[in-house]
């Protein structure tokens, strides 16, 4: 929670049942800007970027729908300017997915093709960058299509000039994001170490796997 409170800018990263994981990192934000928490900080306002990267439809609708209610909760329609989110759907794009019914929804995340009683629903159509289809108009959702380019993104967010304090990166998702999250950290430390050309960049991955 230290570090949290600590980084001026926040990039969240989760992948597959991370998705859950991210709620309570957005709650702490929401939470914090609305009890006023830091607004001293004036001259390096506190923001973050939530970035979610998932195969399943069904986790992308179940996340929206949460997120609007966890939206609501705090009196909002929309995310507020200072938190970003953005969705990368990496599964197939063929018309169709698997998506799972709502009692095993969170129990399946990663794996909604091996569930009993799964169910056929439309993927939404659309160009990468499409915020405003029906099931995210008042949440302001950035819609991708592919996977993250997770290296860019940390390497954008760690020299950007609007960085003042530190860049906060925490990560939740399986094995293969936490490598490239962590090289991707590792090369920014690397540069301040080098040329100071970045920011000051912390790194925390959380561990999860099926029981």
């Amino acid at each position: 929670m230290q570090k949290i409170s600590n980084s001026q800018r926040q990039l969240v990263i989760a992948g597959g049942s991370g998705a859950g994981w991210l709620l309570p990192m957005i709650t702490t934000f929401l939470r914090q800007t609305q009890t006023g928490i830091n607004k001293a900080e004036t001259t390096s306002p506190r923001s973050a970027r939530i970035v979610l990267a998932t195969r399943d439809v069904a986790t992308h609708r179940w996340f929206e729908e949460t997120l609007r209610e966890l939206l609501a909760s705090f009196g909002l329609q929309k995310t507020p300017a200072n938190l970003e989110i953005e969705l990368y759907y990496t599964g197939p794009h063929d018309g169709t997915v698997t998506a799972v019914g709502s009692g095993q929804f969170l129990q399946k995340l990663d794996e909604p093709e091996k569930t009993a009683g799964a169910q056929q629903i439309p993927v939404p159509s659309g160009s990468d960058t499409d915020s405003s289809s029906e099931t995210d108009r008042s949440a302001t959702v950035k819609h991708h299509n592919g996977r993250p380019d997770l290296q860019s993104i940390i390497r954008a967010e760690a020299t950007s000039p609007r960085l003042a304090g530190q860049l906060g990166v925490f990560v939740c998702g399986p094995a293969s994001m936490q490598v490239d999250v962590s090289n991707a950290v590792a090369a920014q430390q690397l540069a301040v170490l080098r040329d100071g050309t970045a920011n000051d960049v912390y790194l925390h991955m959380e561990h999860f796997s099926w029981a």
